[in-house]
């Protein structure tokens, strides 16, 4: 190799690092961008220098540590953006239910203290009808939450579905690039390992790679989301069990429809949501359930062993309701002939 051939290698070298550089320093804010190094050595046939690689800068273990601590801090966070809201509810000072039902059995005391003071009468009628209306508001509201659910399952079921596809076609096009030319196409890559990292803030995912070129993602028990060139959908499906409930099936090769059980999700902003229904929600719903219809059932045995100021035997004071709450059957309070302090009774 001439003197000028030499010289030549080392400026084309030069520049090749330059423009590594340049794209370092100007993708410094591209989303999934890593670092390219220009690899240098000697050119073997006459001497000089070339570039052997424009190598990325690319960690496999730590991109794997970090798509599984951003998929479970993706559930926590929509799983504290569902809670926070049963707890601003539940938790309000004023329309709360323990302020409620703590003005209800003062009113009761204070009816017990003057029973025949029509004042006294009503304010037992109110703060039950404020206590009982607030109950049906609490299980319209968490029926609300329930709908909501549901529809953002579906959002993220056509999220997954959408990134999964979008990481089969990468999978084709890096294959394709690196036959055509015997370089990794790094750009192809970023946008591959991207795509990954925004899947796993969605589900759980588990990582194979295939031949070196290739992505394998499997969620579950191990069925796959991505196989190679193919991909493989989720379908956010009617519970065969309840019908107001939407649950995530997984369509197989086959064209067969499996559901997943709710415990299959764990990660991602998928599993936080099925976590706070399964954990959260459907508990709350169902001990705001039982408390209304165990006050009711207690406050109706209770009031029925008494007598109104017309010698007539008490009714039912809460009607209880299909879906478990309760409302004021009547406006008529009077006294219970018992031992009890609070003996105090409706029709």
């Amino acid at each position: 190799m001439s003197l000028f051939s030499i010289g030549l290698s080392g400026l084309n070298t030069a520049q090749t690092a330059l423009q590594t550089a340049g794209s370092n320093v100007t993708n410094v804010f591209t989303p999934g961008y890593n670092r390219q190094l220009t690899l240098i050595g000697e050119n073997t046939f006459g001497g000089g220098v070339q570039v052997n690689d424009v190598q990325r800068q690319f960690n496999k273990y730590v991109a794997a540590q970090l798509n599984a601590a951003t998929g479970n801090s993706a559930a926590l966070n929509a799983y504290s953006n569902q809670v926070s809201q049963i707890d601003n509810l539940l938790a309000d000072r004023d329309a709360g239910l323990a302020p409620l039902m703590q003005k209800f059995f003062s009113s009761l005391e204070d009816l017990a203290g003057a029973p025949s003071d029509p004042a006294a009468r009503q304010g037992v009628i109110g703060t039950a009808d404020t206590l009982t209306a607030q109950f049906r508001s609490f299980d319209s509201y968490l029926d609300d939450m329930q709908s909501g659910i549901n529809g953002n399952i579906r959002d993220e079921v056509t999220q997954i579905n959408n990134t999964a596809k979008q990481v089969a076609s990468l999978n084709r096009e890096i294959a394709l690039a690196k036959a055509k030319t015997g370089e990794a196409p790094n750009s192809l890559l970023n946008q591959r390992d991207r795509f990954v990292a925004e899947l796993s803030q969605r589900i759980g995912v588990d990582l194979v790679n295939q031949d070196g070129d290739s992505y394998n993602l499997t969620i579950g028990n191990g069925q796959p989301l991505v196989a190679g060139r193919q991909s493989f959908s989720l379908e956010a499906v009617t519970s065969p069990l309840d019908p107001s409930r939407t649950v995530v099936a997984y369509r197989d090769a086959g064209g067969n429809l499996m559901s997943l059980d709710e415990s299959t999700f764990d990660k991602g902003a998928l599993g936080g949501l099925m976590t706070f229904r399964r954990e959260t929600l459907d508990k709350t719903q169902n001990q705001i359930g039982q408390m209304a219809l165990a006050l009711a059932t207690e406050f109706n045995a209770q009031h029925g062993k008494g007598l109104d100021l017309n010698g007539d035997q008490g009714e039912d004071f809460f009607d209880i309701g299909s879906a478990g709450c309760c409302r004021i059957t009547t406006t008529t309070v009077a006294v219970l002939r018992s031992r009890s302090p609070l003996s105090i009774v409706a029709r």
